[in-house]
């Protein structure tokens, strides 16, 4: 009869222990099926920011730093949301050069006869070549429209950041790994940073919204500074913005003789 009790016994606290185990799980997946979810709320904001800001022009300046050191140029540019965009680098000004892409060709010009007219197929839209950091032509143009580019990812997780105030937005493709995070602010409605990883799993670049301000009723990153893992970076200061202004499609078709 002893034995039976204490077998009894045991397998009740088997069972107990087995019940609160299982409690602690379950209190873990709806925490992280909550985090998920309000992932999701906000990407959805962020994706859905300055969605009605078709074309847009500017002006400011940018600087450059690499290898070969620092520079700093006037530049004026203008661009519109099928991925078309035209600057111009500055000095005194006149152009000196001019960068355009039309969604089909890329074209650049030196009007200072420093290199040939250049007209390409645009098969590969990276920016490497020219500002020496792997950012794409359409992810450039997002960014100077006030909108936060976003890869592919098949699961997003609201986390706290632990080394700095505010939440991190991790996003994750299967057998891949991290894609890209983005920082936001303690109230969850302002975004500070966010970082692109390649398909290894190694920073890509990293944006950091310096100042972001109202333009027209749209939300306009006013001073940024885009750095990839190395040193190097290209920062830009917007002095004046015009939104939904009116451009032609010949502004993104560079001949030789512009």
């Amino acid at each position: 009869m002893n034995i039976v009790c204490n077998l009894f016994i045991l397998i009740l606290i088997s069972s107990l222990a087995g019940c609160s185990t299982l409690t602690g799980k379950t209190g873990g997946r709806l925490k992280d099926s909550t985090d998920r979810i309000e992932a999701q709320k906000i990407l959805f904001q962020i994706k859905g920011k300055n969605n009605t800001l078709e074309t847009f022009k500017g002006i400011g300046n940018a600087k450059l730093t690499g290898k070969s050191g620092t520079r700093i140029y006037r530049m004026a540019y203008s661009g519109t949301k099928q991925n078309k965009i035209r600057m111009v680098v500055l000095e005194g000004g006149q152009s000196v050069e001019t960068f355009a892409t039309d969604g089909k060709y890329f074209y650049l010009i030196s009007h200072s006869n420093q290199h040939r007219f250049i007209k390409k197929r645009l098969s590969d839209s990276s920016l490497k070549r020219i500002i020496s950091i792997p950012v794409k032509i359409e992810e450039l143009i997002d960014l100077l429209s006030g909108r936060i580019p976003l890869y592919k990812y098949d699961e997003a997780i609201l986390e706290k950041n632990n080394t700095a105030s505010g939440y991190i937005i991790i996003m994750r493709k299967k057998w891949r790994g991290i894609v890209e995070k983005i920082f936001i602010d303690e109230s969850k409605s302002k975004i500070k940073q966010f970082e692109k990883f390649n398909a290894v799993g190694q920073l890509s670049y990293r944006v950091s919204l310096s100042d972001v301000r109202e333009v027209d009723g749209f939300t306009i990153p006013i001073k940024f500074k885009i750095a990839p893992s190395h040193d190097a970076s290209f920062e830009f200061d917007v002095d004046r913005y015009w939104a939904n202004t009116d451009v032609s499609e010949s502004m993104f078709q560079l001949k030789p003789s512009d």
